[in-house]
């Protein structure tokens, strides 16, 4: 006997049912979980994380001389597409002798319930670059850091990994923070991208799409539950096949 699709689809739900419901609970699990946990765009917490914007509405601090960060036109010969035309531009300045001095882009945050609260999780994340023309040498180095700021004092900080001499060179790479937990007492946070210069070693870092996620306020894409529905209808089916 032929059934039409819709009777088809009426029948494989009835069969499923004894299956799914099983499932109900895990299911319920689950979203309960991703919501909690997942990831969104919209958690990005940062002004102009691409350095497009310019003046006081670009968000971006720069800390006392000698600092060597500035928004600046697009590096030339790194091969990827960045957002907009513009990225940041950070070096060091040579001091004379071994010594080490940092440049540094940076925002801050308070945690006053509004973005962050105290035991949110949280993390800095971004592109970081440098090119064969202009590559880091020595001892120098680029990474993002986060800073808990607690007073007048910065008090604990998290890096990212460091782009360095060694790493690859002329396209953007991805870095991120270890993902940390607001401790108690912290007033804001400083979020930075930042270059340490050793000697009088060289070298230009490129900085693009920097983020600064709370994942503990973080909502799911809409693409993310569906992947996990999916998955579900998936596990019935392959439970169904089994029991046959």
């Amino acid at each position: 006997m032929f059934l039409s699709p819709i009777s088809y689809l009426s029948n494989s739900l009835f069969a499923l049912r004894p299956i799914m419901n099983k499932c109900f609970s895990s299911l319920i699990l689950c979203l309960c979980l991703l919501l909690i946990h997942g990831t969104n765009v919209d958690a990005d917490i940062l002004i102009d994380g691409d350095f497009e914007l310019n003046g006081a509405q670009a968000g971006w601090l720069y800390g006392t001389a000698p600092n060597n960060a500035n928004q600046d036109a697009a590096a030339p010969g790194i091969d990827v597409p960045i957002e907009g035309n513009e990225t940041l531009r950070i070096t060091g300045n040579f001091l004379g002798g071994s010594t080490t001095s940092f440049s540094e882009a940076y925002q801050e945050i308070a945690v006053d319930g509004t973005d962050f609260s105290i035991g949110d999780e949280i993390s800095l994340q971004g592109l970081l670059a440098h090119q064969s023309s202009n590559a880091l040498s020595g001892g120098n180095e680029a990474y993002f850091e986060i800073a808990f700021v607690l007073g007048p004092f910065l008090s604990g900080t998290v890096q990212s990994a460091f782009l360095t001499t060694e790493s690859k060179r002329d396209e953007y790479l991805f870095f991120e923070t270890v993902t940390s937990t607001i401790p108690d007492n912290v007033t804001a946070i400083r979020a930075s991208v930042k270059y340490k210069q050793t000697g009088n070693s060289s070298g230009v870092a490129w900085a693009e799409n920097v983020k600064l996620v709370n994942f503990t306020t973080a909502v799911p894409e809409p693409g993310s539950l569906s992947i996990l529905l999916v998955g579900m209808v998936g596990l019935a089916v392959k439970r169904r096949k089994r029991n046959r």
